[in-house]
């Protein structure tokens, strides 16, 4: 045997060979193909009244030295014949029909039946006179005679369990055929003997099948069936007849032929060989016939006598027939039926049921006529495997049969595979692999592959693919004048699986190995070089960049150079592609994303800058930290909903705007890595440009590098971010976020709003360095902060310039200020007009718009402590006990311990001027066209840093009384806090010159002034505003106190509006109700000079207090009290005793009221013991249920000198 045919198994030996063959040159290949399929199609046909399963197997092409074995093992005879070929003329059908008619006369040996299939007739005009199915056996004188069909006993059943009767009787003459529906051609039924002309007629032969087309075979199934049951016919007669055949012949393998000149036919051993190997051929018909119960006797019958005949060879055969016989008993085929059932509901093949003998019968699905089989002939499963080695034993002592050892270890190999050994069925295999045969190349490939096929189905998959790499490399081998590379490439794919090599990366196992990575990276090596040479450079760029992707944790630094420059030199012929490959006849190959060139270690999307940055009205939550209303704090039912986009970014981005998405990365390889066309890979609703960047990294892992990728949305919409874009040794990549196992988030989502306009914001103040401290620098846009130093009572003017530097026109537009700074003062220190800025809108793209910001230097201009000891020396207060009413030297009070430091910062130190940083932001909140419209804006901030520095402060004041009961004096001590000379001016004085650090007292005399009705009173709080406010109003609104620096050409204005006055200070300036006329001994006193009078004189003192308000006084009380203070410096007053002063008279007098422009008159006498210095408190007080208490003194106190009386001869 020449050719070995590697799909063989045990059931083919029941099985009819029947040849399809291609004749003629005008049938395509793939027409052909599909009528070989239909064709293929029937596998088997049931006869139910014989209870027999007729089974066929097709081959296209079949050689004659095969046939030749027909002997030794009739199922390698070829049966029956059909011939598929097209015609376009009358010339082309008598070439077809010639061309059948020598295949016929090839297998003439063998051939039971033979039919010519020929398209591109019109079948309605070629069966006009008979419109059954052209049927029926061919006499021709080169086959043998074929017995009539019995059509009593004869049923065809198809796969669709359809029972149709055979046509007994010979077909009807058919007319003229249509040629393509161009030409007549006139058929005859003539003789179809070696002898007829080949140009003559082939009207109404029964062999021929005609057919317009491809698609108009509907009955071609039918047809084949009725063909098949033409073989069973005949070679069932012939089974008969041989059967009773007394005269044997002996029966020879082909390679015997030559050993039969010179044999004894006469002797016994002959005629033992003769009878089994006749035992044995009829047993090989019975199984054809489908009778194996039949054919088991004749092969047990054939080896009891070849054994006896020491006929190896033929008892190798009688083995392997017995074999077949059993495992086609054991393990019946499946029938299919027109109903695909459930798998779950089949039977397997081997299953228990069937081992045990237990076999349903149906009659659908008769089992090959094995009801009433006695099946103690059949071989358990293990003596079957043990007779397969023993024919294959035989089979090996004769080296002309080795193909037929390798077929025998082949079909034992699937035995075995039914039976679930696996690793005996590795032993046969082995056995297959040890056979020395002369093949051809193609025939050696056609063997590895089978080994491949067969390893794989026993479970060694690296054995498979072992084999199926050898029978690639077989395709190209040196010996071969034609390599076949594209067949090479397919068995390499093929073999990958067993590597452990997947096709798609992403299913390539990264950080563990399976496998051997050097045999693996053998293999791609030799998948890349079969790509190359069969001339598919894209292909070989994708398996390269395959092998730099997957495999590069286990290349040296050597190798990986070398592959990068192997893949440089490739893509610069053929760029590789980031779109899936398709193979002809092969698998699509997913696109090879280089995601390790560069190594990514983070991808983040930013949010955009302070300034740019997208805000709403009423939004101050992401929509990943919103949470259901609910009223309780926990609630166990309460699902845990998962937003739409889980993965959503808590910021927005605009459209038309310039985005930015960082990424970390590292260089694996050990040279420097260019990667070029940087850009983003988007989905979604949103059109986004993706404007690509190109980096250089260095070599050997350096790393981390940034790399900022910029890119544009073009409308609003929803955006996910699914990855990114390379370019990378010429191989185009698209790497997505979910291909990357280290990374989180597989699409990175974010909103897109509309366009909003955007602003630049420019100030005429110098800028800072720095940003401001008042909120995280994280926030503020990229616009300076601007500085500026700036004195108390000092204003300055700021221009503001807005410059939309975007596309969007700016409609509405807010203003405002945040400072670390008490409103009411906030609104001192910065004033614009809104009205001046809102009128130059629209601003339309490339327009700007102007506004002036005015800055005020407000102080308090108090020194941080003061005391009162200078302002009260001359305001003494004692009672009629002598206590002191202050309790000594007055320190400045609570409210005016609050000094600036409680507003403001301070900034200062021992030798210099305090000063006070002052932190703000400017903010601008604006928006425009559709983003206004659904409440977007942006805000602009321009942090502001203003230093305050000390000019001019009051450390002492005090009010005096003046030289009229209508006047008072305001002292005051000016001290210069600023390292320069200074110039106070004060109205109506002359100008001030203050060193730096320097101070001096000025004295500024003011009329009294009405102020609102407060209670003067000694127990007063000091700090109510009650009494200080209208006083620093009033002094602050008289005195107009300017200052200026001419070396730094500063000036400004100090405010006194600060100063916090006592209770007292209050009655000294406040223009008093009530009028006093002081009479001293019949003489007016003079306001601040003291009045003598001698020791022990009678001083008369007459009072006159008039009532000068628009209000009546009720309940009023004038009195008069002497004191003298303890020492002539001292502010504190003595009561005095009786005996020191005397009254003569009543000390006090009343009245329940006095009216307005009313008087009040009291006189008493007074006689002074001792000489010195006495003072006269004189009050009036009324107290009326509206007001209350009120008192009234006579200021300054009314001073008595008393001396002794000097007489002329003392003098």
């Amino acid at each position: 045997m020449s050719y070995a045919d590697y799909s063989q198994k045990a059931e083919d030996h029941q099985c009819f060979l029947i040849l399809v063959r291609h004749v003629g040159n005008h049938l395509k290949s793939s027409a052909f193909n599909k009528i070989y399929d239909r064709i293929s199609n029937v596998q088997n046909v049931t006869l139910k009244q014989q209870q027999r399963t007729i089974y066929m197997r097709y081959k296209r092409s079949y050689p004659l030295t095969n046939n030749d074995w027909g002997d030794f093992q009739a199922h390698r005879k070829v049966l029956g014949l059909i011939c598929v070929g097209k015609c376009q003329s009358e010339a082309d059908v008598e070439e077809l029909y010639m061309s059948y008619h020598d295949t016929k006369n090839e297998y003439a040996s063998s051939l039971l039946n033979s039919r010519l299939l020929l398209l591109g007739v019109d079948r309605n005009l070629a069966s006009t006179n008979d419109s059954s199915h052209v049927n029926g056996l061919e006499n021709a004188s080169s086959h043998q005679e074929c017995s009539p069909l019995n059509t009593n006993t004869t049923d065809n059943d198809n796969t669709d369990n359809e029972s149709k009767e055979v046509d007994p009787h010979p077909p009807k003459p058919r007319a003229l055929s249509h040629v393509d529906g161009q030409e007549k051609i006139s058929v005859s039924r003539t003789s179809s003997s070696a002898s007829t002309s080949s140009t003559g007629s082939i009207k109404d032969r029964t062999h021929v099948w005609f057919y317009r087309g491809v698609e108009d075979c509907e009955d071609l199934e039918s047809r084949v069936r009725e063909l098949t049951l033409s073989l069973f016919w005949v070679l069932e007669s012939k089974r008969v007849d041989r059967s009773f055949e007394k005269k044997l012949v002996l029966m020879c393998a082909p390679f015997e032929k030559k050993d039969l000149m010179g044999v004894d036919t006469e002797t016994r051993n002959y005629r033992r060989k003769c009878q089994g190997r006749f035992r044995k051929h009829l047993g090989d018909l019975c199984l054809l016939s489908g009778v194996p119960g039949e054919a088991l006797l004749h092969y047990h019958t054939a080896l009891e006598t070849l054994k006896s005949a020491n006929d190896w060879l033929w008892l190798a055969a009688a083995y392997e027939g017995l074999c077949s016989s059993s495992v086609i008993i054991t393990y019946p085929q499946k029938q299919e039926t027109g109903l695909r059932r459930n798998l779950s509901l089949s039977v397997k093949r081997g299953s228990n049921m069937i081992e045990k003998g237990s076999h349903p019968k149906s009659e659908s699905l008769p089992y090959n006529g094995l009801d009433g089989v006695n099946r103690k002939n059949c071989l358990p499963a293990d003596d079957i495997i043990e007779r397969y080695k023993e024919a294959i034993v035989n089979y090996s002592k004769f080296k002309e049969a080795g193909i037929v050892e390798m077929e025998a270890s082949i079909k034992a190999t699937r035995v075995l595979i039914t039976q679930k050994k696996y690793v005996q069925a590795s032993d046969f295999l082995q056995n297959v692999v040890y056979i020395n045969l002369d093949l051809s190349d193609e025939e050696k490939v056609q063997r590895y592959n089978t080994l491949s096929s067969l390893y794989k189905q026993v479970g060694f998959h690296r054995k498979s693919a072992f084999f199926k790499r050898v029978a690639a490399m077989q395709c190209v081998g040196p010996s071969n004048p034609k390599p076949a590379w594209i067949t090479c490439y397919h068995l390499l794919l093929q073999a990958l699986e067993g590597y452990r090599i997947l096709l798609d990366p992403k299913e390539f196992p990264s950080g563990h190995n399976e496998g051997w990575p050097s045999l693996q990276l053998r293999v791609l090596h030799e998948l890349t070089y079969s790509a190359r040479r069969m001339g598919n450079p894209a292909l070989a760029v994708r398996n390269l960049s395959f092998v730099l992707h997957t495999m590069h944790e286990h290349l040296s630094p050597t190798e990986k150079i070398d592959i990068s420059n192997t893949l440089e030199t490739y893509t610069a012929k053929c760029e590789g592609t980031p779109h899936p490959m398709a193979i002809e006849n092969g698998p699509i190959l997913p696109p090879v994303a280089l995601t390790h060139l560069p190594e990514i270690k983070s991808f983040k999307l930013l949010e955009l800058s302070y300034s740019m940055r997208p805000m709403r009205k009423g939004a101050k939550l992401s929509h990943n930290m919103r949470r259901e209303a609910s009223p309780f704090i926990y609630s166990p039912i309460v699902p845990n909903k998962v937003p739409k986009f889980a993965n959503t970014q808590d910021f927005k981005w605009v459209e038309g705007d310039i985005c930015e998405i960082n990424i970390v990365v590292f260089n694996p390889m050990p040279y420097e890595l260019k990667v070029s066309n940087i850009g983003l890979l988007t989905a979604g609703g949103v059109e986004f440009e993706s404007h690509p960047a190109n980096l250089t990294l260095p070599p050997d892992g350096s790393g981390p590098h940034l790399v900022k990728i910029l890119g544009t949305p073009k409308n609003v919409g929803h955006l996910d971010v699914a990855g990114y874009t390379t370019h990378v040794l010429g191989v185009k990549s698209i790497c997505k976020l979910k291909d990357i196992p280290h990374l989180k988030d597989t699409v990175k989502s974010v909103e897109v709003v509309p366009a909003l306009p955007m602003l630049q914001v420019s100030t005429t103040v110098p800028r800072s360095r720095s940003l401001s401290n008042l909120f995280d620098s994280a926030i503020h846009s990229p616009n300076p902060s601007a500085i500026f130093k700036i004195y108390d009572g000092e204003s300055h003017e700021c221009q503001v310039t807005l410059s939309n530097m975007g596309k969007v026109p700016v409609t509405h537009i807010n203003v405002y200020l945040d400072s670390n700074l008490d409103p009411d003062v906030q609104s001192q220190l910065f004033v614009w007009n809104m009205d001046n800025l809102t009128s130059q809108l629209p601003l339309q793209p490339a327009a700007s718009a102007c506004f002036t910001l005015y800055m005020f230097g407000v102080g308090d201009f108090i020194e941080s402590e003061v005391t009162f000891d200078d302002c009260l020396h001359s305001q003494l207060d004692t009672t009629s006990h002598g206590r002191s009413l202050k309790g000594g030297p007055n320190t400045v009070p609570n409210i005016l311990q609050k000094s600036m430091s409680d507003m403001f910062p301070l900034n200062a130190s021992h030798n210099s001027a305090p000063s006070v940083l002052v932190e703000a932001l400017l903010k601008f909140e604006y928006s425009g066209h559709h983003g206004l419209d659904m409440e977007w804006y942006r805000q602009c901030v321009v942090p502001l840093n203003l230093e305050i520095l000390s000019s001019v402060v009051f450390n002492k004041w005090s009010i005096t009384p003046g030289d009229s009961q209508n006047q008072c004096y305001i002292n005051l001590e000016t001290l210069n806090k600023t390292n320069h000379p200074m110039e106070v001016e004060l109205r109506g004085m002359n100008t001030i010159i203050l060193e730096e650090f320097a101070s001096a007292r000025v004295c500024i005399q003011m009329d009294r002034q009405d102020l609102p009705d407060i209670e003067i009173s000694m127990d007063s709080d000091i700090s109510s505003s009650q009494t200080v406010s209208p006083i620093s109003k009033k002094i602050s609104d008289y005195v107009d106190v300017s200052w200026k620096i001419p070396t730094m050409d500063k000036k400004g204005k100090a405010s006194l509006e600060k100063l916090l006055w006592l209770p007292y200070h209050a009655g000294l300036f406040k223009v008093s109700p009530v009028y006093w006329d002081i009479y001293l001994n019949d003489e007016l006193h003079v306001q601040n000079e003291a009045f003598h009078v001698d020791v022990g004189a009678v001083l008369e003192i007459d009072i006159h207090a008039t009532n000068t308000s628009d209000k009546t006084l009720d309940r009023t009380v004038l009195s008069v009290e002497c004191y003298q203070p303890c020492d002539e410096d001292s502010q504190t007053f003595t009561h005095l005793s009786d005996d020191a002063v005397m009254c003569v008279g009543c000390n006090k007098s009343d009245k329940a009221q006095i009216s307005p422009k009313e008087k009040l008159t009291h006189a008493c006498s007074l006689m002074l013991s001792y000489p010195g210095r006495y003072c006269l408190d004189i009050r009036c007080t009324s107290d009326s249920d509206s007001t209350g208490l009120e008192v009234w003194r006579h200021v300054p106190y009314v001073e008595i000198q008393a001396d002794f009386i000097v007489s002329p001869n003392e003098l």
